[in-house]
């Protein structure tokens, strides 16, 4: 949540958190912060853990025109990440808008989805460093994907 916070340049977002049951003092001591901004709502959810069914939640009490979805691992590291995210997603072809995502160490987790990777879908430029350009530049642009995972995607809501 800090990063989202601090880092974050877009002037004009809402932040539904559901709390699936969490146990821990600090993470509850964070929620309760979050909880205290005009700009957040917080949610108490009891109910065994269900990915889809806790993002459906989310973006039943979302009340804006677009929804993005952020796992609770996300690490902000670009001030104009939701900025060019939503310029994305407000394109009349586009459907849904990914990240590049980096594990801690630097390499890339995630690049988008592609199909027929190992067998069915998997990553692609999965472990490359960060600083490479990938496959034909990819890496170091705007382009289409099959897909993209649930971590950090920007969408219309329906």
């Amino acid at each position: 949540l800090a990063s989202l916070f601090e880092l974050t340049d877009y002037p004009n977002f809402r932040l539904v958190l559901i709390d699936n049951g969490t146990v821990d003092g600090e993470a509850l001591s964070l929620l309760e912060a979050a909880a205290a901004r005009d700009d957040v709502t917080v949610v108490r959810d009891e109910a065994p853990f269900n990915y889809s069914r806790l993002n459906n939640r989310a973006v039943a009490l979302a009340d804006g025109p677009l929804i993005g979805l952020l796992n609770n691992d996300i690490k902000i590291v670009h001030a104009d990440w939701l900025t060019e995210m939503i310029s994305q997603a407000l394109r009349p072809d586009v459907g849904c808008v990914g990240a590049k995502l980096y594990y801690p160490d630097g390499r890339i987790q995630h690049a988008g989805v592609g199909l027929g990777i190992s067998g069915v879908a998997g990553h692609v430029h999965h472990l490359f460093p960060r600083d490479s350009t990938g496959y034909f530049g990819r890496l170091s642009m705007v382009h289409d994907f099959s897909a993209v995972t649930g971590a950090v995607m920007v969408m219309r809501k329906a």
